[in-house]
Parts: C-alpha cells; sequence; structure tokens
C-alpha cells in the first residue's frame, strides 16, 4: 500500500494493477485510488459531517488535492453559497414537487428550501471544477447537482432528471 501527500508520481507510474494507492489525511480521513474508474475516492469532513469525495485523476493530482482541501477547509461558507444557489435556482421546481406529491402543504419559501437540502458528494474536476451533489427528500430521488470552480464561481444548479 502506497500512503503519500505526493502522489502524482506513485500512481501515474504504478504498473502494478493490485497495489493499492491511498491518500491519508486528517482533513480527508483516506482517499483510495480506484483504478477501474481512474480517480481517488474517499470520505472528507464538510461542515459537520461525512461526505463521499472524488478526484479526477490528473497530470498533477496534488493540484486536485490542494483544491480539495480549499473547498473543505471554508465548508461553512461554501456550504451556505451552494445552499442558497440551488433555492434561487430551483425554487420553481420545489414547488412544483411539492404539489405534486404534498397537496395540502404551504407553499416552500426559497429560504426554508435553501435549509433543506444537504450535501453528500463532491467531485473534483480539472482548472478548480466540482460539481457537489446536493439532496432533499421532497424532490423524491432526484438530486441536485450544483457546478461551480475553487475561485469562488457558482456556475449551475440543476436536477439531471
Amino acid at each position: 500500500m502506497a500512503n503519500k501527500n505526493n502522489i502524482e508520481q506513485e500512481y501515474l507510474v504504478s504498473d502494478d494493477y493490485n497495489s493499492l494507492i491511498v491518500i491519508e489525511d486528517e482533513q480527508l480521513k483516506s482517499l483510495t485510488y480506484n483504478k477501474e474508474l481512474e480517480f481517488f475516492e474517499g470520505l472528507a469532513f464538510w461542515v459537520d459531517k461525512e461526505i463521499y469525495v472524488c478526484l479526477e485523476r490528473c497530470n498533477d493530482a496534488n493540484i486536485r488535492l490542494i483544491e480539495l482541501k480549499k473547498l473543505l477547509s471554508n465548508s461553512k461558507d461554501w456550504d451556505k453559497r451552494m445552499r442558497n444557489f440551488c433555492a434561487e435556482k430551483l425554487i420553481k421546481s420545489a414547488r412544483y414537487w411539492q404539489e405534486k406529491y404534498y397537496i395540502n402543504s404551504t407553499p416552500i419559501s426559497q429560504e426554508n428550501f435553501a435549509h433543506r437540502v444537504f450535501l453528500k458528494d463532491i467531485s473534483m474536476w480539472g482548472n478548480g471544477d466540482f460539481t457537489a451533489y446536493y439532496d432533499d427528500s421532497m424532490l423524491r430521488d432526484n438530486i441536485i447537482i450544483v457546478d461551480g470552480n475553487i475561485n469562488g464561481r457558482l456556475m449551475d444548479a440543476y436536477t439531471p432528471n
């Protein structure tokens, strides 16, 4: 098992398919390289809970790791911004689902919707881009996807279905 903070050379050069490559970190717990899907995956702390995280394989995996840790270190601010962004973009969809499945309920406010959604996963991609996957039981198995960048830009929020 490889256990390195500087992971770039280890996983890019390793031809041994059976070797296990793990990043261990206090903030991230541990990330294991999934050779079939070609990304690192594991658990990390977000606000006050654990979430699933994934790092895309790239020429410099250390950059993805630094970007993820930057995102995690400001998780309270990011979480508030992304929840509000979701609510702003998707309040009409939330009200549609509410009317469809919760017929006699008071229409949900944008603020209440922002408080209801919760983060499940984050995937880090190239150039600081990330995808955050939020959930809310009211949306009936529809996940909310938020695309953003570590530079602070939130680009889109949508449900794929």
